[in-house]
């Protein structure tokens, strides 16, 4: 930790999104090798990470409100945050492409055999169910 609160929000923010880089491609790498429960333990972890990331963007928000001075001393670590988070993002709507090109896979072999997905967040939400066609 550093005497400049503003430089520990920035580094606290930036450590986090490593971490999550980091999860975010072992859940591309399981979603390749269709590893179901590794995408599902993974995701779990991703979930739990992203509520900490936030967190931390909201006391950056904070800080950056008390600290007019910002982007003169701390200007190539706001870079780097900005470029981490860009990854961060391309690398989350990446594997929300392979998710939904699996699903869209099952549904496909599904439809042969008469069974069909039913849209929905999670297996216990309403209407995510699987039904069989007449």
């Amino acid at each position: 930790m550093t005497d400049d609160p503003m430089k520990s929000v920035l580094e606290a923010e930036l450590d986090s999104a490593g971490r999550l880089l980091e999860s975010l491609e072992q859940q591309r790498q399981a979603l390749l090798a269709r590893d179901l429960d590794l995408v599902d333990e993974l995701t779990a972890s991703i979930e739990q990470q992203f509520e900490h990331f936030g967190l931390l963007i909201e006391t950056r928000v904070t800080a950056l409100r008390a600290d007019g001075e910002h982007h003169v001393r701390h200007g190539e670590l706001l870079r780097r945050l900005r470029s981490t988070e860009t990854r961060l993002l391309r690398l989350a709507q990446l594997n929300h492409e392979l998710i939904a090109d699996r699903l869209a896979h099952v549904g496909a072999m599904l439809s042969v055999v008469g069974m069909s997905i039913e849209p929905g967040y999670a297996s216990h939400a309403p209407g995510a169910s699987m039904s069989r066609s007449a």
